[in-house]
């Protein structure tokens, strides 16, 4: 087993990484069936409908006015045995959710699941570090349902209860597969800019788009920019670095987008880390303090409560210092 190490953070005491708990990255066999346990009211051995639908409602559903209607809560349902019904037979076995578990397995890798828990979730950066120090990822959400997510208290450390119940209910959202993440931002751009060093950038309201197999249609809540410095004719210029979103410093930019920039013969290439700009529900956003012949690749995402949408990217050239008309 590994050595236990621990944290210190903001989140109510010292968070400890079990020996060998987390460390695996895997899902355990005793999780899933706890969970299909907590679904299978009458121990049947198959999910019906009747028992997906109070799991939903005293689970998911019981305090959330805003999706608590009949009509929610009997889509949600047709939805949860869609996703899990494996045979196509109407019913959910345990060898169906186990099917669907292992496919949500490789979506949430270490820096996906505490991006998820800070954006999706919505809570402090302190609780995504927690989960980043004890190496949680996806193939535990399982196990953190148990005992009504007594671990989230007892190995992870987050005291605050209404914490603990926001993670429990946006899991069960994930693990059932309720809701879709949002589409990808329309119209990403930048704005003609009013000096060398200063730019807009604006992009359309993403509204949520109900999808096949989707009933329940969750909105954005946060667009999150982030910018990098691809490369620079000013290298003695170059300011301080912001210091970088842990959770995207490894991220390749968007494959799909991309740029048309001319060929440079004396440009200097810096690093590929990304920083985050803004986060927040405007649509648009003013970036300061560029180096005037350089070439920025900005990028965003949309954030609901179930994840994030793909992200759009693009190059931006600043003018040259001391260029017309870009007030340089």
């Amino acid at each position: 087993s590994s050595p236990s190490i621990t944290t210190t953070s903001s989140v109510g005491k010292v968070a400890k990484q079990p020996s060998g708990w987390f460390s695996d990255g895997k899902r355990s066999k005793r999780s899933t069936d706890s969970l299909f346990s907590s679904l299978d009211a009458d121990g049947s051995g198959i999910l019906t409908a009747s028992e997906i639908r109070q799991y939903l409602i005293s689970g998911i559903f019981g305090n959330d006015k805003s999706l608590d209607e009949k009509s929610e809560i009997e889509a949600a349902v047709t939805t949860v045995v869609s996703n899990l019904d494996a045979a196509n037979d109407g019913t959910v076995s345990l060898l169906d959710l186990e099917t669907n578990l292992l496919s949500l397995d490789s979506l949430l890798s270490l820096d996906a699941t505490v991006d998820w828990v800070v954006n999706a979730v919505q809570l402090p950066d302190s609780v995504g570090e927690v989960f980043r120090a004890n190496h949680v990822t996806g193939s535990e959400f399982a196990e953190l349902l148990e005992n009504d997510g007594a671990l989230l208290e007892t190995e992870l450390g987050i005291t605050k209860q209404t914490w603990r119940k926001k993670l429990l209910k946006h899991i069960r959202l994930k693990l059932l597969g309720i809701g879709a993440v949002p589409p990808a931002v329309a119209n990403f751009q930048v704005d003609l800019p009013h000096r060398c060093d200063l730019v807009t950038l604006s992009w359309e309201k993403v509204e949520a788009v109900v999808q096949e197999r989707v009933s329940t249609v969750f909105p954005v809540h946060s667009y999150r920019v982030q910018r990098r410095l691809k490369s620079t004719f000013s290298p003695s210029a170059l300011p301080i670095p912001v210091k970088s979103d842990k959770s995207n410093a490894s991220d390749p930019p968007d494959s799909t987008s991309e740029p048309t920039t001319p060929a440079f013969s004396s440009n200097y290439a810096l690093s590929t880390a990304y920083s985050t700009l803004y986060k927040g529900l405007d649509h648009e956003f003013t970036d300061s303090n560029l180096l005037p012949s350089a070439i920025y690749t900005y990028r965003i995402q949309a954030w609901n409560n179930i994840g994030n949408s793909a992200w759009q990217s693009f190059d931006y050239i600043t003018p040259a210092r001391g260029k017309r008309g870009a007030g340089c």
